[in-house]
């Protein structure tokens, strides 16, 4: 018999899985949330870097939205993976997190990558933002821009002058205006 931890009651303490009425596959549900509150970075984090190439974008977003929540910033891994960090950029390779179909879920990975590589001014990080803010979605160029505010130096030469290149462009103020 496979058996759960037990758990703390802010009433009564610790409670034994025994002592419970609950049915088992209900304390293995609680059992497990306890383990994403506890270790969010072993646990939590990595079942939603997998989510992110789910073939449903519904399970995507959620994804990307959480991984907000459960990743610290300078989370490199949820980072990598929400970069696309490993693609080719093959058209037949799957393309999740930054690079995904579905303009949604690329902005909310660029939200979520903004959170994470706050101040972090990571070269790799504000180039692939900055490639983002030439994107047909015009909710994703918002969400680079954001990000990228948040990522880069105030005082990043490469960063500025790309800014400057994309907004001297004809079809980037026929983006900008929809």
């Amino acid at each position: 018999m496979v058996t759960s931890p037990t758990f703390e009651n802010e009433n009564s303490g610790i409670i034994n899985q025994n002592s419970t009425n609950l049915p088992s596959w209900l304390q293995g549900i609680a059992a497990s949330q306890m383990m994403v509150r506890v270790s969010p970075d072993t646990v939590a984090k990595d079942i939603f870097i997998s989510r992110l190439r789910h073939p449903d974008p519904h399970q995507r977003l959620l994804s990307a939205k959480m991984l907000s929540t459960v990743a610290i910033p300078g989370d490199r891994l949820a980072l990598d993976a929400l970069l696309n960090v490993g693609s080719s950029g093959d058209s037949t390779e799957e393309l999740w997190g930054l690079d995904d179909v579905e303009g949604e879920v690329r902005a909310c990975s660029a939200r979520t990558i903004g959170a994470l590589a706050i101040g972090s001014g990571c070269s790799i990080v504000c180039t692939r933002l900055l490639r983002r803010l030439e994107d047909a979605d015009w909710n994703v160029r918002e969400a680079s821009m954001t990000a990228l505010g948040k990522v880069a130096n105030l005082d990043d030469e490469a960063v500025i002058h790309h800014l400057f290149l994309i907004m001297e462009s004809a079809t980037w103020w026929a983006k900008a205006i929809g």
